[in-house]
């Protein structure tokens, strides 16, 4: 199976300026990836702010998009493949949105065992303190409309290795 490596590059720049928002922009106690290194990360008291208001929901919109991309690059599947990717991560993203405005349902639906496994251990704590937000809802499906517009137009033009 070959893989579309320009799908890949473009999802990995995209996860690399949602990182930047997240170290410049925002408090690191507020950030789990951030919060739990055993060392200093972020950039928040010691640069001015890069994203400004853009830069609270422009994650959603790099989120989706990016793992959309390096999901296509990987499975290099065609327009249809394209179009259940698209759909996949839309629907996962706008579930964990809709779950932070429902979020003791949500809470309740995240199974006990999550709390002694890296990176889900956090999962309960997303939904019960996250802020559901119609901009980051609207990002998210822009996202995902925007990156299946590029892997249907740029289809033929790929470059695979």
């Amino acid at each position: 199976m070959k893989i579309n490596l320009r799908y890949i590059l473009i999802g990995i720049f995209l996860l690399s300026i949602g990182a930047l928002i997240y170290l410049i922009d925002r408090p690191p106690e507020q950030i789990y990836f951030i919060f739990a290194l055993p060392f200093q990360l972020s950039f928040y008291d010691i640069t001015p702010s890069l994203f400004g208001t853009i830069g609270d929901f422009l994650p959603h919109f790099l989120h989706v998009s990016a793992f959309i991309l390096l999901t296509a690059g990987l499975l290099n599947c065609g327009k249809k493949g394209y179009l259940a990717i698209c759909l996949f991560w839309m629907t996962v993203n706008v579930g964990f949105e809709l779950g932070q405005k429902y979020s003791d349902y949500a809470a309740g639906l995240v199974p006990a065992w999550f709390a002694g496994v890296f990176l889900l251990e956090n999962t309960r704590n997303y939904f019960l303190h996250g802020t559901y937000c119609r901009l980051d809802m609207a990002a998210i499906i822009i996202g995902g409309v925007s990156a299946y517009a590029l892997l249907f137009y740029s289809h033929n033009r790929r470059r695979t290795i």
